[in-house]
């Protein structure tokens, strides 16, 4: 859930709340673990609040699924401000972007 969600004060919630919440099923995806898996609730709930994002997973699932480019997306879809998230136009394209990059590479390191 996104920090605007839970909340204490009144504010307008909008498209940016589902971007947030697509990023952490993003991760949930490529891992197969809930984001903040390591934490109790009450942690978690005090890390989101304040914009801590999810520890950034290692080992072969970080090194096969979550290039850097990647997590450097997730990241903008969890910043704190919801004005700061990018929008879902602006996410498809920077995963096309991503894939072709990854595609281009496969296909140099194959030749």
């Amino acid at each position: 859930m996104a920090p605007e969600l839970i909340s204490q004060h009144r504010v307008e919630i909008g498209t940016s709340s589902d971007v947030y919440g697509f990023a952490m099923l993003c991760l949930e995806i490529l891992t197969g673990l809930p984001p903040y898996h390591n934490v109790s609730d009450e942690q978690l709930i005090s890390m989101v609040r304040i914009g801590i994002p999810p520890e950034k997973p290692e080992g072969d699932l970080a090194t096969r699924w979550l290039s850097e480019d990647l997590w450097e997306l997730l990241l903008s879809c969890w910043a704190l401000e919801p004005a700061s998230r990018p929008d879902m136009a602006a996410i498809v394209t920077t995963l096309r972007l991503i894939q072709r990059s990854r595609t281009d590479t496969t296909i140099s390191l194959t030749r």
